[in-house]
This record gives structure tokens, C-alpha cells and sequence, in this order.
């Protein structure tokens, strides 16, 4: 999507557009670095600029573990017919079960 403001054109995602505490965008950055391979260089160089990482936030195992859910979820769906999606389903799963937070998910 495409926002043209007066400083000139942004592109912006309303898929996930709110008006929330920045906890809940901010942990979605931080599973990317912890379960989808972003580049912890990356990460960091982000919550420098920020000045704040939400892993060091009280509640960010919460919503940590309810994004973590809903992937699960969606991953689910797809699932009964595509073996692909059951085996990252099962992946994931277990890696909930286990309390691993560092095995990497992947695409399917």
C-alpha cells in the first residue's frame, strides 16, 4: 500500500495496521530475528536506532508466546493437505513443548 503524506510517497502495510502499544509490532521484529533467520546484526542495528528492544520488556514472553500461537495456528490450517505445512506444524509445535525459543521455522 502506498501513503502519499507531505513529505512524499511511504509505503505502508494495513495488514497489520493499528493503533496499539508498540510492544506488540516490535515483538513480531523480534521473532524474526529469533525464529526466521533475520540477521541478529540487523536486529540490533534496528533496537540501537530505537533505543529500546522489547525482549528486555516484563511482558514480552507473553506476547511473544501468543504470536507464537497464532503461527501455529495459521501453519494448522494448511496442514491436512499439504505435508510440507504439517511438517513445519509439527516443528513448531514441538519446539513450544520443548521450550526451545532458538529452533529456526521456516516457510513451507
Amino acid at each position: 500500500n502506498l501513503h502519499v503524506g507531505p513529505d512524499g510517497p511511504v509505503l505502508v502495510d494495513l495488514e497489520t495496521f493499528s493503533s496499539d502499544l508498540r510492544e506488540h509490532d516490535l515483538v513480531v521484529l523480534a521473532l524474526s530475528r529469533d525464529r526466521y533467520g533475520l540477521d541478529p546484526a540487523a536486529y540490533e542495528a534496528f533496537t540501537g536506532a530505537y533505543g529500546w528492544d522489547v525482549r528486555e520488556w516484563e511482558g514480552c514472553a507473553v506476547l511473544r508466546g501468543a504470536r507464537e500461537t497464532a503461527s501455529c495456528a495459521w501453519v494448522a490450517q494448511h496442514a491436512p493437505t499439504n505435508p510440507k505445512a504439517l511438517a513445519e506444524f509439527e516443528r513448531r509445535v514441538a519446539s513450544l513443548r520443548d521450550g526451545d525459543p532458538e529452533v529456526r521455522w521456516y516457510p513451507f
